[in-house]
């Protein structure tokens, strides 16, 4: 009897691991809240967010005289050109970053998250650059997440 209760907490273990590897970005829609320093109650809206646990890569160019330009490439197999679809820039930035799309697409969504996980500023980008304006926040590191051509991408934007 001991027997066959170790081998399902292993085959259960086994499954679990296996379920763990393949998960994919998804969109989760709901009603979302902000709250301030001491706990209070701020903001309601609803919102879709953006999740990847497989927390998608890029790279990052240094730009003479400071910043950076941050690149994510389409991660296709089909896609075999090392084409960049965004390019976010400048990195760190002071009062905004411009989003540049390669080319215009419809329904580009993107979420800016703080390092609590709040989302600061969400919306959509109508032609090929958006400028984000980032005067209002606090100097730290934020994570703009896009949902451009049906795919998630994931970046890390220091604020000075």
């Amino acid at each position: 009897m001991k027997k066959i209760a170790l081998l399902c907490i292993a085959i259960a273990g086994v499954i679990t691991a296996r379920a763990q590897i393949f998960q994919t970005a998804y969109k989760r829609c709901g009603i979302y809240y902000d709250y301030d320093a001491t706990g209070n109650r701020v903001k309601r809206y609803n919102d879709c967010q953006l999740f990847d646990p497989n927390n998608l890569g890029g790279t990052t160019n240094p730009l003479p005289g400071g910043g950076a330009i941050s690149r994510m490439a389409g991660t296709d197999n089909d896609d075999n050109n090392d084409v960049s679809l965004i390019t976010i820039y400048p990195n760190p930035a002071n009062d905004f970053v411009n989003i540049r799309l390669s080319e215009t697409a419809e329904h580009v969504h993107f979420h800016l998250y703080d390092g609590k996980g709040s989302i600061v500023q969400a919306g959509d980008i109508s032609g090929q650059e958006y400028r984000c304006n980032l005067g209002a926040l606090a100097p730290g590191l934020y994570h703009l997440n896009i949902l451009y051509q049906g795919k998630p991408y994931s970046f890390k934007i220091t604020k000075l």
